[in-house]
Protein backbone atom coordinates (compact mmCIF):
# COMPACT_ATOMS: atom_id res chain seq x y z
CA UNK A 1 0.00 0.00 0.00
CA UNK A 2 1.44 3.36 -1.00
CA UNK A 3 0.23 5.15 2.14
CA UNK A 4 1.94 2.63 4.42
CA UNK A 5 5.21 3.11 2.56
CA UNK A 6 4.98 6.86 2.99
CA UNK A 7 4.22 6.46 6.68
CA UNK A 8 7.34 4.30 7.06
CA UNK A 9 9.43 6.91 5.24
CA UNK A 10 8.18 9.48 7.73
CA UNK A 11 9.13 7.22 10.66
CA UNK A 12 5.55 6.35 11.61
CA UNK A 13 6.23 2.62 11.88
CA UNK A 14 3.40 1.64 14.22
CA UNK A 15 0.80 3.42 12.13
CA UNK A 16 2.18 1.89 8.93
CA UNK A 17 2.04 -1.63 10.35
CA UNK A 18 -1.50 -1.20 11.73
CA UNK A 19 -2.98 0.93 8.94
CA UNK A 20 -5.51 -1.58 7.60
CA UNK A 21 -6.87 -2.30 11.08
CA UNK A 22 -7.01 1.38 11.95
CA UNK A 23 -8.90 2.22 8.77
CA UNK A 24 -11.38 -0.60 9.41
CA UNK A 25 -11.94 0.52 12.99
CA UNK A 26 -12.41 4.12 11.91
CA UNK A 27 -14.98 3.15 9.29
CA UNK A 28 -16.79 0.80 11.66
CA UNK A 29 -16.99 3.42 14.42
CA UNK A 30 -17.57 6.31 11.98
CA UNK A 31 -14.73 8.47 13.23
CA UNK A 32 -14.32 11.98 11.92
CA UNK A 33 -11.03 12.86 10.25
CA UNK A 34 -9.97 14.69 13.39
CA UNK A 35 -10.78 11.70 15.63
CA UNK A 36 -8.83 9.38 13.33
CA UNK A 37 -5.81 11.65 13.25
CA UNK A 38 -5.88 12.17 17.00
CA UNK A 39 -6.06 8.41 17.63
CA UNK A 40 -3.23 7.65 15.20
CA UNK A 41 -0.97 10.34 16.66
CA UNK A 42 -1.69 9.20 20.22
CA UNK A 43 -0.76 5.60 19.35
CA UNK A 44 2.40 6.74 17.61
CA UNK A 45 3.41 8.83 20.63
CA UNK A 46 2.81 5.84 22.94
CA UNK A 47 4.91 3.64 20.70
CA UNK A 48 7.79 6.10 20.70
CA UNK A 49 7.66 6.46 24.49
CA UNK A 50 7.78 2.66 24.87
CA UNK A 51 10.75 2.43 22.48
CA UNK A 52 12.54 5.25 24.30
CA UNK A 53 12.05 3.57 27.69
CA UNK A 54 13.31 0.22 26.35
CA UNK A 55 16.37 1.89 24.85
CA UNK A 56 17.17 3.72 28.09
CA UNK A 57 16.86 0.47 30.04
CA UNK A 58 19.29 -1.23 27.65
CA UNK A 59 21.72 1.67 27.85
CA UNK A 60 21.62 1.62 31.65
CA UNK A 61 23.19 -1.88 31.63
CA UNK A 62 21.34 -2.95 34.75
CA UNK A 63 22.38 -6.45 35.87
CA UNK A 64 18.74 -7.53 35.87
CA UNK A 65 15.39 -5.84 35.46
CA UNK A 66 13.24 -5.67 38.57
CA UNK A 67 9.73 -4.33 38.80
CA UNK A 68 7.78 -2.97 41.72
Amino acid sequence: MEVAERLRCMGLERTASELEDLLSQAARERWTHEEFLSFVLSREMESRAEKRQAMLMRLAHFPQIKTL
